[in-house]
């Protein structure tokens, strides 16, 4: 089981020169991934989003990429363009009879006179660099969120063992509920007299409340969604939507529960139990 939050550093240095890549993620409903590269590198945005999709299925992901390149860069002047502003400047200094003392520092303050030639690189040479530090970074980042995963899956564990036993005390409980309520209707008719009730007549009245307070079968159901539960949290695969899936039914189960028992011990209970069921959807929301 994976978090969806982690951090994930490392740096490649080569003969094409330092090249960092720092990703990190957070909670998010699908997977979102944003790649900041310098732009001149932008053609490798889409081959380095489809690496990480290939290893991370949920979260929002944060990559950043620093380049410092090894390869220098080569400057030169554009002698024909500096020829031409000097015959112009020439041109103009005849036509207003004015004497042009043109100093080479004048030329060279003029527009455009540098060209800065870029290194000329091959694509797919450029990509194996980058490849080395992003395969590190992101062992590294999925790592985290396997360490978190299972830091959360053992204390869901834990709140789930509460909720078994919580679930086991109002299994217990229930049946006694129709059996109090025909005590206290005994007890109550003998307050009121014998009114010459039939003993079918107040059997038939007990089996109608046991009735509708019977929480048999929600039971059933949340032990069944316990187990399925358990089951899923030990899947290695991106599990979050399940696991929320069955939360939710757990919470269904839970308040029926409560709404069916009209029993005060029963109810302190399921209020335990949403607290706990709770905690376990705040959870659930951090997992992949």
């Amino acid at each position: 089981m994976q978090s969806m939050t982690g951090y994930g550093r490392a740096e490649s240095i080569s003969e094409f020169g330092r090249i960092l890549i720092e990703l990190k993620g957070v909670n998010h409903k699908y997977l979102e991934i944003n790649v900041k590269l310098p732009r001149r590198y932008f053609f490798l945005e889409d081959k380095i989003k489809k690496v990480v999709q290939s290893k991370v299925y949920r979260g929002k992901i944060d990559l950043y990429v620093t380049v410092e390149e090894a390869l220098s860069k080569n400057v030169k002047i554009d002698e024909n363009l500096v020829y031409e502003y000097y015959k112009e400047l020439q041109k103009i200094g005849e036509a207003l009879g004015i004497k042009a003392d043109i100093e080479i520092e004048d030329l060279l303050l003029l527009p455009d006179i540098f060209k800065i030639a870029e290194p000329q690189f091959d694509e797919e040479e450029i990509w194996n660099y980058f490849l080395v530090p992003l395969n590190e970074a992101l062992g590294k980042f999925i790592a985290m969120r396997w360490d978190e995963g299972k830091r959360l899956q053992d204390d869901i564990s834990q709140k789930v063992t509460v909720i078994k036993n919580l679930v086991t005390e109002i299994e217990s409980r229930a049946p006694e509920i129709p059996k109090e309520y025909r005590e206290k209707l005994l007890n109550r008719l003998k307050d009121l007299g014998n009114l010459g009730i039939p003993e079918e007549r107040i059997l038939q009245e007990v089996l109608l409340y046991a009735d509708k307070v019977s929480i048999d079968e929600e039971i059933t159901r949340l032990k069944s969604h316990i187990t399925a539960f358990l089951e899923v949290i030990h899947d290695s695969g991106p599990i979050g939507k399940k696991l929320d899936f069955i939360v939710q039914e757990m919470f269904r189960e839970t308040n029926t529960i409560g709404a069916k028992a009209n029993d005060l011990f029963i109810s302190t209970k399921v209020v335990n139990l949403k607290s706990e069921l709770e905690k376990i959807r705040e959870q659930v929301q951090n997992i992949e």
